[in-house]
C-alpha cells in the first residue's frame, strides 16, 4: 500500500516534470526564432569566407577589375585596409602585454588607428557648423569693445 503511493507520487511527480520540460522546449524555440536571421547571416558569411579560400584567383580578379575600373578607388581601399591589419595587428599586441600597461597600450594603440578616421568626421562637422558659427564670430568681431 505504501509503495503504490509512493509508486503514483512519482508516476505524478514524472508526468508534471515532463509537461514543464515540453513547455520550456516551445519557449526556447520561440525565443530561437529571433536568433535565426542573424546566425543564418553567420552561416552565409562564414560559407562565403570557405568558397574564397578555396578559390583565391577571384580575388585576384576583382583586384585586377577594381585597377582598371578605378584606380584611385583601389588606392584608397588598399589605404583602409592596411590601416585595419595594422590595427588588427596592434590589438593582437596589445592583449599579449601585462595588465598595468593596458591604458598606455590602448592610447598607443588606437589613438593612431582612429586618427585618420575622426579627421574626415571632424572636417564634416566643423563645416556643418561653419554657416551659422561664422556668422556669429563676425557679429562679435564688429561688436563694439567695451571702454577700459
Amino acid at each position: 500500500m505504501f509503495f503504490n503511493a509512493r509508486q503514483q507520487d512519482l508516476d505524478l511527480r514524472s508526468r508534471l516534470l515532463l509537461a514543464r520540460s515540453a513547455v520550456l522546449r516551445a519557449q526556447l524555440a520561440d525565443d530561437a526564432r529571433v536568433l535565426r536571421t542573424p546566425l543564418g547571416l553567420v552561416d552565409q558569411l562564414r560559407q562565403g569566407w570557405r568558397w574564397l579560400k578555396a578559390h583565391p584567383q577571384w580575388v585576384g580578379v576583382g583586384v585586377a577589375v577594381l585597377v582598371v575600373w578605378r584606380p584611385r578607388r583601389l588606392a584608397w581601399l588598399a589605404g583602409r585596409l592596411w590601416a585595419g591589419w595594422r590595427l588588427w595587428q596592434r590589438l593582437q599586441r596589445w592583449r599579449s602585454r601585462p595588465a598595468p600597461v593596458l591604458v598606455s597600450a590602448l592610447v598607443s594603440s588606437l589613438v593612431p588607428a582612429l586618427v585618420p578616421a575622426l579627421v574626415p568626421m571632424v572636417a564634416q562637422l566643423a563645416a556643418a557648423f561653419k554657416g551659422p558659427l561664422a556668422a556669429r564670430a563676425e557679429s562679435w568681431r564688429n561688436a563694439a569693445r567695451p571702454p577700459r
